[in-house]
């Protein structure tokens, strides 16, 4: 169980997102809604432990979230960034890469594992042996979200979601299967069970 109690984050200069509480329970997608420049993207990385709250403060399963647990609290977690890195290698390098991180060693990531995935969420399988830096931000992360029940975290952090009914369908599958889900977006008539406005 993912909470936050009384929670900003800083903003540029001396400013901070406004504060608001919440449970995330198993099941749940939570959107965190604003304009560009409110602090989602910085929430997301708050939860992961990577930069500190500006006031309140976040638990996992009761567990406080600070520099020294957040390590650990990242094992726990999946997070689809907004951006991938700009490096010339291929969607099928970027997935092995993903999945030999210490975190999820061990699991196999190839077309034939996300193949299923891959057709619920759209993609053409031919992406698979393309380089990502011809492809779209909306479609890398869909990427990703596909590699979702391979890492099969209880908690899922995506950062500027794909406002797409396959990605939408296929979230709440997860979520059905147990997963904390907390997704960042300008959209507040998006599908979820709680909205959080920044």
């Amino acid at each position: 169980m993912l909470e936050f109690k009384n929670v900003s984050v800083g903003l540029e200069g001396s400013s901070s997102s406004a504060p608001f509480s919440v449970v995330v329970s198993g099941g749940e997608l939570v959107n965190v809604c604003g304009k560009h420049g409110v602090g989602k993207s910085r929430l997301l990385k708050a939860v992961m432990g990577l930069i500190p709250v500006k006031s309140g403060f976040i638990t996992v399963d009761g567990e406080l979230v600070t520099a020294g647990s957040a390590d650990y609290f990242r094992q726990l977690m999946a997070y689809v960034p907004q951006e991938m890195p700009d490096v010339p290698i291929k969607v099928k390098e970027l997935c092995t890469m993903v999945m030999t991180t210490k975190a999820h060693h061990g699991q196999i990531c190839d077309l034939r594992s996300l193949m299923p995935q891959w057709q619920l969420l759209a993609i053409d399988t031919s992406l698979y042996e393309a380089n990502i830096q011809i492809l779209s931000a909306s479609i890398l992360q869909c990427i990703m979200i596909s590699m979702l029940p391979l890492m099969n975290r209880p908690i899922v952090l995506i950062d500027d979601v794909p406002q797409t009914q396959e990605v939408f369908t296929f979230l709440r599958g997860q979520a059905s299967a147990g997963a904390e889900i907390v997704f960042t977006s300008d959209n507040e008539a998006l599908p979820c069970d709680k909205l959080i406005k920044l």
